[in-house]
C-alpha cells in the first residue's frame, strides 16, 4: 500500500497514470501465489506504466527505497 501511494504521487510527474487498484491487487495476487515481490511488483506494477526505459529504472529505485 505504501509503494501504491508513492507511485499514485507520481502521476503527473513521469507518469500519465498513477498505479490503479487492480494493478496492486493483481501485485498482491502474484506475491501470494509465490512470486518474488521484485518480480511481481515489476510484472503487475512498474511494466504497465510507462515503456520508457529510464522511467521504469526510477520507480525501481523507488521500490527499492520502499522495500529495502
Amino acid at each position: 500500500v505504501r509503494l501504491a501511494n508513492k507511485l499514485r504521487a507520481m502521476k503527473g510527474q513521469d507518469l500519465e497514470e498513477g498505479v490503479s487498484t487492480r494493478l496492486v491487487i493483481y501485485a498482491a495476487t502474484l506475491i501470494h501465489k509465490g512470486m518474488p515481490l521484485e518480480k511481481a511488483i515489476r510484472a503487475a506494477m512498474i511494466e504497465p506504466l510507462s515503456d520508457d526505459a529510464d522511467v521504469k529504472n526510477g520507480l525501481l529505485d523507488l521500490v527499492t527505497a520502499v522495500f529495502g
